[in-house]
């Protein structure tokens, strides 16, 4: 996860994952790290950037993202907002390589 805020708004995809674990002395698992980024993008600690590419979501407060529930008194101002997606594909559409 370090890894992946250190790259900013840029964000990392999953080879640049693995290369930065190894860099670090570790040896990650592709599917192992396919599930894990699957359950930080649910858990709300990941952003899909594009097909492939995640950024920390924590970046998005600091890159003027400002995202609103329905229910927030600024809902509807013309803010820009964060990706709401609901995962309802599979995986594999999700995660391609």
């Amino acid at each position: 996860m370090e890894a992946i805020a250190a790259a900013g708004m840029e964000g990392l995809t999953l080879d640049q994952m693995i290369a930065a674990a190894a860099g670090e002395g570790y040896e990650v698992k592709r599917n192992t790290l396919r599930s894990q980024v699957w359950a930080s993008k649910e858990a709300g600690d990941l952003t899909q950037i594009e097909p492939g590419r995640y950024r920390s979501s924590a970046i998005d407060g600091f890159a003027g993202v400002l995202v609103l529930d329905d229910n927030d008194e600024d809902a509807g101002k013309g803010y820009e907002t964060g990706p709401r997606e609901t995962f309802t594909a599979d995986l594999d559409d999700e995660i391609p390589f």
